[in-house]
């Protein structure tokens, strides 16, 4: 008998732990209903972000980055700052016109940060003479939620599909 009452008060224990640590169907479904609204969001941001390289506007480009952005490019350093990070794209505005293009691969949202793995492609022409660059890649972004809902990049990592000339 004893070990039945025990039995009985740790299952009432852990039905009520579970009870109040569970969250309500409709806290739920408002959740998941957010994370397609961030989801659909974070798309929207890709396909900006492509439309600016596209269009060339050095200037709308920095607005993608917080100041204490850090990118790790291919073949290089690891860059800091907003400073930093523009002036070494600053050189591929001036240059070429491009086409950015981008696949959404993945997309993980915890609460103020999401993480956004991605393909790509960039082909740039020569605004003179020179060669064509054509890139072929994937890399991470690394988003924040502004205060006021939208995304910014904090961090992005990217690498080549294309190998290194021997």
């Amino acid at each position: 008998m004893r070990h039945l009452t025990t039995l009985a008060v740790v299952i009432l224990l852990l039905s009520l732990a579970f009870a109040a640590f569970s969250e309500p169907p409709q806290h739920i479904a408002e959740k998941a209903s957010n994370a397609e609204a961030d989801v659909r969001a974070i798309k929207e941001w890709i396909k900006r972000y492509c439309a600016t390289v596209t269009a060339g506007d050095f200037e709308a480009y920095r607005a993608f980055w917080t100041e204490d952005v850090v990118w790790l490019p291919p073949h290089g350093p690891t860059l800091q700052g907003i400073e930093v990070c523009m002036e070494h794209n600053r050189p591929y505005f001036e240059q070429y016109h491009s086409v950015e293009k981008m696949s959404v691969e993945e997309v993980a949202i915890a609460d103020r940060f999401a993480f956004v793995r991605v393909n790509y492609t960039c082909q740039g022409t020569p605004k003179a003479e020179g060669e064509r660059i054509d890139e072929d890649g994937k890399g991470i972004f690394i988003l924040k939620r502004k205060p006021d809902g939208s995304w910014v990049s904090t961090h992005c990592v990217w690498n080549s599909n294309v190998p290194l000339s021997q």
